[in-house]
């Protein structure tokens, strides 16, 4: 399967690339990757997201964009599992929160 692609940053403000004092991304995701037993569906996608940009998967059907957001949200199909790391405000990795942060982070009721 071919590798989904992290688009283009729209930024909404000036960016704080580069400056010592910029807050951390508030999403970096490095080298994700989603597997079955035998396949490998999702590879080597990595991004980042700082405070007050927006970012867009975009992709052929079937490249992996739904699977990277499933897998960030801690949310993939029994059977499937990620790998690499996600730090989300530069504090919790998510691929490697447990339910119950993850729940928390999601907002789930």
């Amino acid at each position: 399967m071919s590798e989904v692609l992290a688009g283009q940053r729209a930024s909404s403000s000036s960016s704080a690339h580069g400056d010592e004092d910029a807050e951390p991304a508030t999403l970096q995701v490095r080298a994700l990757g989603v597997n079955s037993r035998r396949h490998s569906l999702v590879s080597n996608v990595s991004f980042s997201v700082q405070p007050g940009e927006r970012v867009a998967l975009i992709g052929e059907s079937g490249s992996g964009k739904s699977l990277t957001s499933l897998a960030l949200m801690g949310l993939l199909p029994e059977g499937l599992v990620s790998s690499g790391s996600a730090q989300f405000a530069g504090r919790v990795d998510l691929l490697q929160a447990d339910e119950r942060v993850q729940a928390r982070l999601r907002g789930n009721d």
